[in-house]
């Protein structure tokens, strides 16, 4: 698929996917994570992959396709993408008295795949069209804006949004 693609993702990149199931995307992207592993390797790669859904049967299901690309950079979490708390990392400075340092963890890369209201297949699946309604789309617009601006304050100096519906 696209979307990951265009994130270019690399080993070392700080990567969340806002909106993550079923986790074909998210597959892409961890495979990215580790493109520099050999057959044999049994590194971790430094960079990590959290992907997130605001609903819990879909977040289960995110787990058990991660089964098949098991991974240590790898983290499922289940939480609304439009609200999605500040992540704190610790890091150690040796050249000050205080030896650990909180800050704000920043993402490289961060793909907003956006719920829709799944109009653009109405050619493929006609049983849609008996259900779709004008408000049907625009009642999304505004959830899609929320979790838009919160993708923005997680986002990395020179980072990158992909972001798509």
């Amino acid at each position: 698929m696209l979307p990951p693609l265009f994130l270019d993702v690399q080993p070392h990149h700080k990567v969340i996917d806002m909106c993550a199931a079923p986790g074909s995307k998210t597959a892409q992207l961890l495979e990215a994570l580790h493109a520099h592993d050999t057959a044999t390797a049994t590194s971790i790669p430094p960079g990590l992959l959290i992907a997130n859904d605001s609903d819990s049967r879909r977040s289960h299901l995110l787990i058990h396709q991660s089964a098949r690309l098991p991974s240590p950079a790898f983290m499922v979490t289940n939480l609304d993408a439009s609200i999605f708390p500040v992540l704190r990392s610790v890091s150690t400075d040796p050249r000050r008295s205080v030896k650990k340092t909180s800050s704000q963890l920043l993402f490289d890369r961060i793909l907003c795949d956006v719920p829709c209201s799944g109009d653009g297949t109405l050619r493929k699946n006609i049983g849609i069209w008996k259900r779709w309604q004008p408000m049907d789309g625009n009642g999304l617009h505004g959830l899609q804006i929320r979790i838009l601006q919160r993708a923005m304050r997680m986002l990395e100096p020179d980072g990158r949004i992909v972001y798509s519906t």
